[in-house]
């Protein structure tokens, strides 16, 4: 389990492995009555050997002698959007917006080092009714200029599974780890996708294999969807399996909203991390909008979404020359009024509006 000590670092306390020490710093947003954002500097170093997986402090070991300095992955990640295409017509905002994820992520590449991963974790469709195909549309668009690398397929998003395993939406992977189709002519999603990032764009010795895993909640999926939802904690494990040898570490994008304060053992999230210490980040839909403190549940720090894309996660994730993870710091950016915007999604939002009833 993780235990909070007086002075706010995060201790490992499992049998298998000593206490390492993580930062935890509270930073605010600008919404100062709302928000707390968590800063969470594991300060660890992963080491894998063909038995055991090694944490020890990333202060207390000596980078390898070329002095060649490496640069961090930066995944950044919504869940919950619902075809949320422009700024929400929230009284605490009005924020998020495509346009205002393009441009910000479009900065943060021309300023920043980093290799950049953008993912969604589910429910990213407006659902079926009024103006949902014309919506879907520009959603799709944004999918693609984003890019978004990967999408969790979630019960939300079923009914636009036909047209998507036919299309496709170039370079998103669609995945669904335990969704699986109850009737014939319905396409089975990829359980699994891989994302590789080249060495020379990392600055370490080998290309980086991110192995992505999505699952939903199987009490979501309805009955006349034509899938059914599997045990996600089973389904994973089997998907791992399929993989074995393909990747360096996992990431699991989650539309299983958390519970309120720490994460419950008896949740499938905490069996998840403790039975697969390959996944390095579990990342989980929010529907209510709030933000979790970031938790380590095994080798995974735990982060949930904001609704709509409202905030923005970015996970950070800083490497050693041998490709392990040394470090982790998430951020959630809050797109309110003055972030950038692409003006190409900019100008297609301002024209949809205005074509739909007020």
């Amino acid at each position: 389990m993780l235990s909070f000590d007086p002075n706010r670092n995060v201790v490992c306390d499992f049998a298998a492995r000593p206490g390492i020490p993580v930062k935890v710093e509270t930073v605010r947003t600008d919404n100062r009555n709302f928000f707390e954002i968590w800063k969470m500097h594991t300060m660890r170093r992963i080491f894998k050997t063909a038995a055991t997986i090694a944490i020890i402090g990333a202060a207390a070991v000596a980078l390898p002698a070329a002095n060649i300095e490496t640069r961090p992955l930066t995944i950044f990640f919504t869940g919950l959007v619902e075809g949320t295409f422009g700024a929400c017509g929230c009284k605490v905002g009005p924020n998020g917006g495509l346009a205002r994820r393009a441009g910000y992520t479009a900065s943060y590449r021309s300023r920043s080092r980093a290799a950049v991963i953008q993912v969604d974790l589910g429910d990213f469709f407006k659902p079926l009714g009024p103006h949902s195909s014309e919506i879907n549309q520009l959603m799709e668009r944004g999918l693609r200029q984003l890019p978004v690398q990967v999408l969790n397929l979630a019960p939300g998003d079923l009914f636009r599974w036909k047209d998507l395993a036919e299309h496709g939406i170039g370079e998103t992977q669609v995945i669904s780890t335990n969704l699986v189709p109850t009737k014939q002519g319905i396409k089975a999603p990829p359980k699994h996708a891989i994302v590789t990032i080249a060495a020379q764009e990392l600055g370490i010795e080998h290309d980086l294999r991110i192995g992505f895993l999505g699952v939903s909640d199987p009490a979501r999926v309805k009955p006349n969807s034509g899938f059914k939802g599997l045990d996600p904690r089973v389904a994973v494990s089997e998907a791992k399996k399929e993989i074995t040898g393909q990747f360096d570490f996992l990431v699991l994008l989650a539309d299983i909203p958390r519970n309120l304060g720490k994460l419950s053992k008896d949740s499938v999230l905490y069996r998840i991390a403790l039975d697969n210490p390959e996944i390095y980040a579990i990342l989980t839909t929010e529907k209510r909008y709030m933000l979790h403190t970031p938790e380590q549940v095994n080798n995974a720090i735990v982060l949930s979404s904001v609704e709509r894309g409202r905030h923005l996660g970015q996970l950070t994730l800083s490497l050693a020359r041998d490709g392990s993870v040394e470090a982790a710091e998430p951020q959630f950016i809050d797109m309110k009024e003055g972030t950038p915007e692409d003006p190409e999604l900019h100008q297609a939002q301002i024209e949809l509006e205005a074509r739909l009833p007020r």
